[in-house]
């Protein structure tokens, strides 16, 4: 049985381990690679004209000739600016600049003499493969192996999945971050653990504060956790979320953005900025619709929250909810709030409450399926 195990480990790995040299070597080379390597040459003290001549300088020559010709697309208003204009360009970065743990660890990778922009890529690569053993992991404990085996090869296949893997993003690495805290939270409850992943994801990507305040505040106001969360704890665990939130709004600040962030980010959104007019209520509004409908049309969203609706079964009344369903409950409150800081709705930010949505359901259906064959009382 032991062998067997290792056998369908050893598959595994060579099966994930093949898709991710796959998707380093056949990046998607979207354009975000290009200000997240001017960040890193920020740190190696480059002025912002440059960082700016050296990013395209050494995409050129590591990029292949078509995808660098789409990168710097001169039918493309925007690109075209960026390629031409440095001050246009370092005005893109507070977008990017405030995902400090993908730029410093790409900088890590950089400075141990991986190129650039490759190094924007590994984060990726190796995010993946972690996501990919915890998956096999965690599907384990409830399918047998071959079961397992198979649910956890075809979703780390998935378009969605392939495709946070072939991008110089940070959304694998907070994918991983955010995948693993629930894995604390939910099957081997472990607070420590959980809250510094759920710091980390923060600092992988700044929207993820609203997750981790919102699971923060369900497992200390619930009381239905596995373990007593003391108030004093509560109070310094939150206090840090906001120590976190607001030093990365410092690293915006320096490019003269609000130190909150969101005030600013808020304003650039809508096509009307760069009108040089504020975004009006109105005209947010109107982002959020058509992002909405564009979301509907082309993301697994719906999907998942038909088969969250098919977990959850019935709500009501909420306090007769165990944890994992109240924790289920508010996936959908955590992806609200979200989108109206972050309007778009895009697969690539959801993955990790994708996978989670599917383990409760196998957790359920299996654990359902016990409690089915076990013999009743009096027969």
């Amino acid at each position: 049985m032991f062998i067997k195990q290792r056998a369908y480990w050893l598959i595994y790995f060579l099966c994930i381990l093949l898709a991710g040299i796959y998707c380093f070597k056949r990046p998607l080379y979207n354009w975000d690679m290009l200000p997240y390597t001017a960040l890193i040459l920020n740190l190696d003290h480059y002025n912002a004209k440059e960082a700016h001549l050296l990013t395209y300088k050494l995409a050129k020559e590591s990029i292949p000739d078509k995808h660098y010709r789409n990168l710097t697309d001169n039918s493309h208003l925007y690109r075209r600016t960026m390629f031409n204009d440095p001050v246009s360009f370092t005005e893109q970065l507070p977008f990017y600049v405030v995902k400090p743990l993908y730029i410093g660890i790409s900088y890590l990778f950089y400075k141990a003499g991986v190129g650039l922009p490759q190094a924007t890529l590994l984060p990726s690569f190796i995010s993946y493969l972690l996501i990919a053993f915890l998956l096999f992991h965690w599907l384990s404990i409830y399918l047998s192996m071959p079961t397992a085996f198979g649910i956890a090869l075809l979703i780390m296949i998935s378009s969605p999945v392939i495709s946070i893997a072939k991008c110089a993003t940070p959304d694998c690495l907070s994918t991983f971050l955010l995948l693993t805290s629930f894995y604390f939270i939910i099957e081997k409850p472990d607070l420590k653990s959980a809250y510094i992943l759920m710091l980390l994801s923060v600092f992988a990507r700044l929207d993820n504060i609203v997750t981790c305040i919102i699971i923060w505040g369900i497992i200390f106001f619930s009381k239905k956790w596995n373990k007593r969360v003391l108030t004093r704890d509560f109070l310094l665990y939150s206090g840090g979320f906001i120590i976190c939130y607001l030093f990365i709004g410092l690293l915006a600040k320096h490019y003269g953005w609000s130190i909150f962030f969101y005030n600013n980010f808020a304003d650039r959104l809508h096509p009307s900025f760069s009108s040089g007019a504020h975004s009006s209520f109105k005209s947010y509004i109107r982002l959020m619709y058509e992002q909405a409908m564009g979301g509907i049309n082309y993301s697994l969203l719906t999907v998942f929250m038909a088969l969250l609706l098919f977990y959850i079964n019935n709500p009501f009344p909420v306090k007769e909810l165990s944890f994992e369903k109240l924790f289920a409950l508010f996936i959908p409150v955590i992806l609200f709030l979200r989108f109206i800081l972050f309007p778009e709705i895009s697969d690539r930010f959801y993955i990790s409450f994708y996978i989670i949505i599917l383990i409760l359901l196998v957790k359920k259906i299996t654990l359902g399926e016990l409690r089915n064959d076990m013999p009743t009382a009096g027969i």
